[in-house]
C-alpha cells in the first residue's frame, strides 16, 4: 500500500514537472522577453529571472502533486479522493495571493506564524484539514519569497499553473492509480498469507531449537511476537476495508471474511503458544517429533498433513491412557498436547476456508438465502479505525488504552486513594473442582477449557506477584505462595 502511494506521488510529480515546463515554454507565463539591443549583462539577468520563475512554476505544481498524493491515499473511495484533489488547491491559492499582496516584512513574517498555527489547528478536521493546512503554509511562504519577482498582477499565471498541476494530478491518479477496493483487499490478503508463512517458519525453527536446548531460549518470545504483530497488522488492514461492499468478492459477505480472517489468525497464534510451551516440557522424543512434523507441515502449507499429525498426537495420548507408559504424561502435559492437537486441526480447517477467498469459490455457509438476507439486513461494520489509510501509531493506541479500565486492570491496579490494595483472588481451585466432576475418559472440550482457565489464572497470579500484589485463593485468605501443590505453568 505504501509502495503504491509512493509510486502514485512520484509519477504524478514527474508528469506535472513536464507539463508545467511545456506550459511555461508555450505560453511564456511570467517570462520577460529580452529587449532588442540590450546589453549582455542585462540579457543574462533577465534570463536568470525567467529561469527562476519557470522553476517556481514547476515547484508549485510538484508541491501540489506531492501533498495531493498523500491526501488522496487517505481517502477510502474514488468520490472522496476526487473531492480531496479538487479541494487542496484552494488553500494554496488563497494564501499565495495573501503572500503576494503583503509587502510589509514584519506583517508577512507574522502572517506566516498565524497561518502555521491555523494549519496545525486544522488537523482536527481529518486528512483534508491536515493536508490543506500544509498547503496553506506553503502558499504563504512562497508568496512572501517571490513577491519581489512576481507582482500581484501576475497572480493569474500562478493560479493557472496551480490549476494545471491539480488537473494533471487528477488525470494521473485516476488513469493509473484508481482505487480498486477488491484488488486492494486481494493484495493485502497475499501479504497476510506471506506473513503467516513467516510466522510458521520462525515458529518451526524456535521449536526445534528449544527442544534441542531443553529450556526456553533467550529472545525467543520477542522474535516470534514481532512476527505475530506483523500478521495482526495485516489482518487489521484487511478487516478495516470490509466496510466497503466493493472490497468483498461476489458470493461472499464481509462478516464471513472477517470471521475467517479472525479464525486463521487466532489459530496460528495458539499453535505458536502451545508449541513453545510443549518444547519446554522435556517430553519423550516420539511426541516432540510428532509436534515438529505438524509444525513443518504448517510451514510447508500442507494443512492436511498437519491435521494428520495432530490426529497422531491424539492417538499417542489415547494409547498412553491406561497403558504401561501412562505416567509419562502429567496433567499439564496432556492439556498442552490436547490443546495443541485441537488447535492445529482447527487452524487447518480455518486456513482452508480462508484459502477459498483467492479462488473466489463461494463458501457453503454463504450459499443460502437466509445468509444473504441476514447480510443485507445487517451490514457489516468493522471495529478497526484507520488514520489516513493506515493503522494509528502506538502513541494513539496507548492514549486510548490508558483511558480504559478493564476488569483485570481493576483487579491488579492499586486504588487511587489510601485504601488497602484488594489484591488478586485466584479461582483455579474452583475450575479444578468442576473439571474433576466431569465424566472420566478422553478429555472433552469443556474439560480442556477449564484447564485453560487454570493456566490463565496462574499467569495472572504470577503477574500480580511480580507487581507486589498479594495473591489469595477464592476460598481462603492465605496467600497462594503457601500452597506448594500448585505448579505454575507458563505457556
Amino acid at each position: 500500500m505504501r509502495l503504491r502511494m509512493a509510486a502514485d506521488i512520484v509519477v504524478s510529480i514527474g508528469v506535472v514537472l513536464a507539463v508545467e515546463y511545456l506550459f511555461v515554454r508555450t505560453t511564456g507565463a511570467l517570462q520577460t522577453p529580452a529587449p532588442a539591443g540590450a546589453a549582455k549583462a542585462a540579457v543574462t539577468q533577465i534570463q536568470t529571472v525567467n529561469h527562476a520563475l519557470m522553476v517556481i512554476a514547476m515547484m508549485l505544481g510538484a508541491i501540489l502533486a506531492m501533498i495531493s498524493g498523500f491526501g488522496a491515499s487517505m481517502m477510502p473511495t474514488a468520490r472522496a479522493q476526487l473531492g480531496t484533489l479538487l479541494f487542496l488547491p484552494l488553500p494554496l491559492l488563497a494564501t499565495l495571493a495573501m503572500g503576494l499582496a503583503q509587502h510589509v516584512r514584519v506583517l508577512s513574517l507574522a502572517s506566516l506564524v498565524v497561518i502555521l498555527a491555523i494549519g496545525t489547528w486544522c488537523r482536527r478536521f481529518g486528512p483534508r484539514g491536515f493536508n490543506g493546512g500544509v498547503l496553506a503554509f506553503m502558499g504563504a511562504f512562497l508568496g512572501f519569497f517571490i513577491q519581489d519577482f512576481v507582482p500581484l498582477a501576475g497572480y493569474g499565471w500562478l493560479a493557472a499553473e496551480i490549476a494545471l498541476g491539480a488537473a494533471t494530478t487528477i488525470v494521473v491518479h485516476f488513469a493509473f492509480f484508481r482505487p480498486r477496493p477488491g484488488t486492494a483487499v486481494a493484495r493485502m490478503q497475499r501479504s497476510y498469507a506471506a506473513r503467516a508463512r513467516e510466522v510458521a517458519s520462525d515458529l518451526t525453527e524456535l521449536y526445534q531449537a528449544t527442544v534441542r536446548a531443553g529450556h526456553e531460549l533467550p529472545r525467543a518470545d520477542p522474535r516470534l511476537q514481532r512476527q505475530l504483530l506483523r500478521l495482526n497488522e495485516a489482518a487489521l488492514l484487511i478487516d478495516a476495508r470490509l466496510d466497503d461492499p466493493a472490497a468483498v468478492p461476489p458470493g461472499w459477505s464481509a462478516a464471513t471474511l472477517h470471521q475467517r480472517l479472525f479464525d486463521a489468525e487466532v489459530g496460528l497464534s495458539n499453535v505458536a503458544r502451545f508449541a513453545l510451551a510443549i518444547a519446554r516440557r522435556g517430553l519423550p522424543a516420539p511426541v516432540t517429533t510428532a509436534v515438529g512434523q505438524a509444525l513443518a507441515s504448517v510451514q510447508a502449507g500442507d494443512f492436511a498433513a498437519a491435521a494428520d499429525a495432530a490426529t497422531g498426537i491424539e492417538a499417542q495420548l489415547d494409547r498412553a491412557d491406561g497403558g504401561p507408559g501412562a505416567d509419562q504424561f502429567g496433567t499439564t502435559d496432556r492439556i498442552l498436547l490436547h490443546r495443541f492437537a485441537t488447535t492445529v486441526t482447527e487452524f487447518a480447517a480455518a486456513i482452508d476456508k480462508f484459502g477459498q477467498y483467492p479462488a473466489r469459490r463461494t463458501p457453503d455457509d454463504e450459499a443460502t438465502p437466509a445468509a444473504d438476507a441476514a447480510t443485507s439486513a445487517e451490514p457489516f461494520q468493522t471495529q478497526v479505525a484507520l488514520f489516513g489509510g493506515w493503522l494509528p501509531g502506538s502513541s494513539a493506541i496507548a492514549g486510548v488504552a490508558s483511558a480504559e479500565r478493564g476488569a483485570i486492570t481493576a483487579a491488579l491496579d492499586p486504588p487511587a486513594d489510601d485504601r488497602p490494595t484488594p489484591g488478586y483472588v485466584r479461582s483455579a481451585s474452583r475450575f479444578a473442582h468442576i473439571a474433576d466432576t466431569l465424566p472420566s475418559g478422553s478429555p472433552s472440550r469443556t474439560w480442556l477449557a477449564l484447564r485453560d482457565l487454570q493456566l490463565l489464572d496462574g499467569a495472572l497470579a504470577q503477574a500480580a506477584q511480580r507487581a507486589g500484589i498479594q495473591v489469595t485463593d477464592l476460598d481462603t485468605t492465605r496467600p497462594t505462595a503457601a500452597r506448594p501443590a500448585e505448579v505454575p505453568v507458563s505457556c
